[in-house]
């Protein structure tokens, strides 16, 4: 049989959710796939679900590691890969029985090396949410993808905060990253030579999605818009993100190592077309100061004060930090959400991290 789609599910944990998955993939109305498997080291049946899978169905092949991360097991499945295109699922999450046909069929008809569409999002077995993708058309090539479709994804710009401050709800909204609502063209990837960095806990997937989707762009490759919902994203607390979103500190740390993975993404894509992406993303990083100073400033934590607030220093004097926040120049505009970027703008970190405490205080949700 050919393998025309390869689908990369890394696991751990998920066995009260990955049959459905499973099931979800067994029963599509397309055929010619493969399914690599990557158990990361699970510690409960997980693991057996696994392969209870590939000795029904020779199209399931399963990877046991010890536990690496999700990332270290994505990058085992893309040595092994054999499908023209390549598609990345979560083992608790499913699809639906036409995902795999309706994708396969719109990539060759219009010679896409990337497919991007919807998702639900699942609560409680019900769909609470449905996210279509935000483009503007269905078709984007070359140097379309450079200046239409990256910027959607890569980050918050300094136009965004603007914006955002000129009283547009929207402008800080960005098109989903995730890794399960695109498929790729496996040849962009080989060619490219792109892997996921394992030194992240958080930011993997935007930096992967903005590299490939910028190699595309660079080679005058296509990318397409499908304005339906096919994956249904499972919101459960004992998720990874969940679990890593309810540890602040986690939180500082992981956002300080995104600084230095997205200097060296900026790095390759200019190297790679000549233009300097840092701009892009540069508002992310200043909104990121403000954001964990809510976070780390918020009441019932069992770590001391101190403690918190030195991480949020370490974050804000990262050089990365420093020139986006030097650069960044606040509109006459905003009332009084301008306030936490002056406080910035002038180095007044801990009046900043004070305010924010006060302000939760009082139960203010600081929302973008």
């Amino acid at each position: 049989m050919e393998i025309k789609i390869s689908i990369v599910i890394p696991v751990y944990n998920v066995e009260d959710y990955l049959q459905k998955c499973l099931d979800s993939i067994r029963t599509q109305t397309f055929s010619e796939f493969e399914v690599i498997l990557v158990d990361d080291g699970s510690s409960d049946g997980t693991g057996r679900i696994c392969e209870e899978a590939a000795s029904r169905d020779p199209r399931f092949r399963v990877i046991h590691q010890e536990n690496q991360g999700v990332s270290a097991a994505r990058n085992l499945a893309l040595d092994l890969v054999r499908g023209t295109y390549v598609l990345f699922f979560d083992g608790d999450d499913y699809v639906l029985p036409e995902t795999l046909r309706e994708l396969y069929e719109k990539a060759e008809k219009e010679e896409a090396d990337s497919i991007l569409y919807g998702y639900y999002l699942v609560e409680n077995g019900r769909i609470t949410e449905t996210h279509l993708p935000g483009f503007a058309k269905d078709v984007y090539q070359g140097e379309e993808i450079l200046e239409q479709v990256v910027p959607k994804f890569v980050g918050v710009s300094y136009g965004d905060i603007d914006r955002w401050l000129s009283g547009d709800r929207d402008a800080l909204k960005k098109e989903n990253t995730a890794l399960w609502r695109s498929m790729i063209r496996t040849e962009v990837l080989k060619r490219s030579r792109i892997r996921f960095d394992q030194t992240l806990k958080v930011g993997e997937d935007t930096c992967f999605t903005t590299e490939y989707l910028s190699c595309i762009g660079i080679w005058g490759g296509k990318c397409c818009v499908v304005f339906k919902c096919y994956y249904h994203l499972v919101v459960r607390d004992s998720s990874a993100i969940a679990t890593y979103k309810s540890h602040p500190l986690s939180v500082a740390e992981g956002k300080t190592r995104l600084l230095t993975a997205r200097r060296n993404l900026t790095r390759r894509i200019q190297k790679r077309s000549g233009e300097n992406i840092e701009e892009l993303w540069y508002g992310t990083v200043v909104m990121s100061c403000i954001q964990l100073a809510f976070l780390l400033s918020a009441r019932g934590q069992k770590t001391p004060m101190k403690k918190r607030y030195q991480a949020y220093r370490h974050y804000l004097l990262q050089e990365e930090t420093l020139r986006a926040v030097r650069k960044l120049e606040i509109p006459d505009q905003g009332g009084v959400k301008r306030i936490p970027f002056l406080l910035l703008k002038k180095k007044k970190y801990g009046l900043l991290f004070f305010c924010t405490w006060c302000l939760g205080l009082v139960n203010y949700q600081f929302q973008r």
